[in-house]
């Protein structure tokens, strides 16, 4: 998270309030499971969203950090499906408004890592949910996938990593 945050409040200096709304400035968080916050064995849901908020909030940077995680997606299907009402990249930008996103932090490519695909085609689909982002106007922030407890404790886990 310190990372995260270290590279959003870098990203972050240059937002600009809205003088009239005093509604903070956005910043938009997608991706897959490790957004939506999945913590396996435990029940419920724990996104990294509000703590980044915190910290930039705590730094001086008034922001409202939200979300969009979904466990068990590929990036390629987030690529595929960027205009669905309900999980898209694109249509989830455009229904922020007032204002619109200042930064879009993607976190993607866990899943597709355990089918063993080819990097190109990864990469490709990452390149494209940034492109979707930035066509709306909108700056992103690559996240890689964090280390996990899992690679601990599996080594097949441990040898994607």
């Amino acid at each position: 998270l310190r990372s995260i945050a270290a590279m959003a409040l870098s990203t972050a200096r240059g937002m600009q309030m809205p003088a009239a709304t005093g509604i903070k400035s956005r910043v938009f968080c997608y991706g897959d499971s490790l957004t939506a916050g999945t913590a396996v064995p435990e029940d419920g849901l724990f996104p990294y969203s509000p703590h980044l908020e915190r910290v930039l909030t705590s730094r001086g940077i008034p922001v409202l950090v939200r979300h969009r995680g979904l466990p068990g997606w590929s990036a390629a299907a987030m690529l595929d499906n960027r205009d669905d009402e309900s999980a898209g990249l694109r249509a989830s930008l455009r229904k922020i408004t007032d204002p619109s996103p200042a930064l879009a932090v993607i976190l993607a490519g866990t899943n597709d890592l355990g089918y063993e695909p080819r990097m190109q085609d990864l990469l490709q689909s990452l390149t494209g949910l940034h492109e979707t982002a930035h066509h709306e106007g909108v700056p992103t922030l690559a996240i890689a996938i964090p280390p996990s407890y899992w690679q601990g404790e599996s080594k097949g886990a441990a040898a994607l990593a």
